[in-house]
């Protein structure tokens, strides 16, 4: 289960900005990592500690991924509501037209949600969103979706983001990065 931004840049000052997060600190790949999917399964943080930090990637192929649970919930929830996917694509939105491309990814298997928006120079053209409560499926369907007509599980999503950025489950060991990688709290946090 994971939520991600790809972002087509060498640059995370502006990620930070976008996203409001603060206190960036260098960290390893694995440190990043375990420190945003593993706070929901650690047995003493509170369920919610998923959405406090942000692991921001080194550059993978030109792109930089912002990876954590408050990424999928578009920001923070509110006493008012939930800011959910609309932040999600506000924030794709914001960050092509700053870098040319930015796209969302949610892939949460066990709660059947599914979730990605793909922007180019500000535009949002593809979206796509499903839970149990609600779908939401604007714009043309990419390739890699009308090859798999029908599903919108986990294979899917990655890859779609393989398609339009890189998919996460082929980074190995050997695969090249570039800079180094910046876990940040998020306003929640």
């Amino acid at each position: 289960d994971i939520s991600w931004l790809a972002v087509r840049t060498s640059e995370s000052a502006g990620i930070i900005d976008v996203l409001g997060l603060s206190d960036p600190e260098p960290v390893t790949w694995r440190q990043g990592i375990s420190a945003v999917c593993g706070d929901y399964w650690d047995s003493y943080a509170p369920l919610d500690a998923v959405l406090s930090r942000v692991y921001i990637t080194p550059v993978v192929e030109v792109w930089r991924l912002a990876i954590g649970g408050w990424v999928g919930e578009g920001g923070w929830v509110s006493e008012g509501g939930v800011r959910g996917f609309d932040g999600v694509v506000e924030y794709c939105r914001t960050l092509s037209k700053r870098y040319g491309e930015a796209h969302a990814f949610t892939s949460q298997g066990r709660m059947g949600w599914y979730s990605w928006v793909l922007a180019r120079e500000g535009d949002v053209y593809r979206r796509y969103f499903l839970n149990t409560k609600r779908e939401i499926d604007e714009g043309p369907p990419t390739p890699a979706e009308q090859s798999d007509a029908g599903s919108s599980g986990e294979n899917t999503v990655m890859a779609i983001a393989g398609e339009c950025s890189v998919d996460p489950r082929a980074f190995s060991r050997d695969t090249p990065f570039e800079s180094e990688g910046l876990l940040a709290i998020t306003a929640w946090g």
